[in-house]
């Protein structure tokens, strides 16, 4: 949950176990034990899963250094456990009642159209860095927030590693994912539908289907101009 001001976090899920969420039906004394602690923005801090992204020494100049991603292994575990309770009493004492009701009705959306996440594992993450050069070398205009575009990358790394179906309306993540290999099969209602290529040699963290994605990306990439 992140504070209406800015992108400081406000409050971060603890990473609760499987069982723990499991058997919480009622959740208010969970949301009454973390108030205090939420309205001072320190809850969950200590509790929460980290994942830091440390990004290659020669794209610091293109605005990535570092990243430090938080609580995706804690969110994806509330919202699998289906412990909406969780997720919208923490909203509503984090931010505000209003937009507690509008995450509540959108975790339960997703959990009825069996959109379930997938938390960040270092393969998605090596594939999407890879990917990241290779935009770079391409000369592609990224977004303006630099972690908009790689956080695009993370999702079309997770599509290609799972051979997972990927569904956009964004004009940047559909470029990205048909100069990767991404097949588009519809476009309705301006949301485009691609499926994966078909499957690498070797398994998905492989040295083999990382070198395919790279070939696909390249024979995408339009040739360089000759020099004069």
């Amino acid at each position: 949950m992140q504070a209406p001001q800015g992108w400081g976090y406000r409050y971060l899920l603890p990473c609760l176990a499987r069982d723990h969420l499991w058997g919480l039906p009622d959740i208010n004394h969970l949301v009454a034990l973390y108030r205090g602690r939420v309205l001072k923005g320190q809850a969950g801090m200590a509790r929460t899963d980290k994942l830091l992204i440390n990004f290659p020494a020669g794209l610091a100049g293109h605005g990535f250094a570092a990243y430090l991603e938080k609580s995706h292994q804690a969110v994806a575990n509330v919202q699998n456990a289906r412990a909406f309770g969780l997720i919208e009493g923490m909203a509503s004492v984090a931010i505000d009642r209003n937009i507690g009701r509008i995450v509540g009705v959108r975790a339960r959306f997703l959990s009825d159209v069996e959109v379930a996440p997938l938390p960040l594992t270092m393969s998605e993450i090596t594939i999407a860095v890879d990917l990241l050069q290779e935009v770079l070398r391409a000369r592609i205009n990224l977004k303006q927030h630099r972690r908009n575009s790689f956080n695009d990358l993370l999702i079309l790394a997770t599509a290609l590693r799972w051979g997972l179906r990927l569904e956009t309306d964004d004009r940047l993540l559909l470029e990205l994912a048909l100069r990767a290999g991404m097949i588009q099969t519809d476009d309705a209602s301006g949301v485009a539908s691609l499926i994966p290529p078909a499957p690498a040699t070797g398994t998905p963290d492989s040295h083999e289907s990382k070198r395919y994605i790279n070939s696909r990306w390249r024979a995408r990439r339009p040739a360089s101009p000759p020099r004069s």
